[in-house]
This record gives C-alpha cells, structure tokens and sequence, in this order.
C-alpha cells in the first residue's frame, strides 16, 4: 500500500517516530475539519509522549514538525489560513483498520 510506504517515510523524518502516532490520533477525529492547535495541546502531547515511546517528551513543536512531515507526503493536507489539518477520508479508513 502506497499510503504505509508514506507512513514509513514520514517516521523516518525528524521527529523520528512520532508521525505514524499524530496520523492515528488524526485519523481517530473529523477527518475534514481538526484544528492544528489539537495537536499542540498538553493533553495530546503527554499523550504522544507515552504512546510514542521515543525516550523523551513530545513538545507542541515536534508535534507540528510531525504534521507537517505528513502533509510533505500527502498524507495529510494543512490549510495555512484557517489552521485546519484534513485527511483522506481512505486514509483515515485505512488507519483505522490497519492501525499505524
């Protein structure tokens, strides 16, 4: 599958892990309509943080560095004026059977 090639990739970047993660929080909520400051919320990354298991904390920014690396790989788009993160309603689908 095309899209888990994407994944991998998207892992393989700097911050090295955390992608597959913020794309299975994504892919968990609205797929059209997720405001990029819930991924940045302490909630999410303390979350992040244990899930991840990265050996350190997830900070707000690793967490936009993350999302972006996914809309690098179209895995995600990001709307610049209006802050909202859209995903493919077939990727969410696919993360969500599969699991990342």
């Amino acid at each position: 599958m095309t899209w888990a090639l994407s994944i991998e990739t998207a892992d393989q970047l700097l911050p090295r892990g955390l992608s597959s993660h913020i794309l299975g929080l994504a892919a968990m909520v609205d797929s059209q309509s997720i405001p990029v400051t819930l991924f940045t919320t302490v909630s999410v990354t303390d979350f992040l943080t244990g899930s991840a298991n990265l050996g350190r904390s997830i900070s707000e920014q690793d967490s936009l560095d993350a999302l972006s690396n996914l809309q690098r790989l179209s895995l995600v788009s990001i709307e610049p004026n209006s802050g909202m993160v859209h995903i493919h309603p077939l990727v969410q689908r696919s993360v969500r059977e599969v699991g990342t």
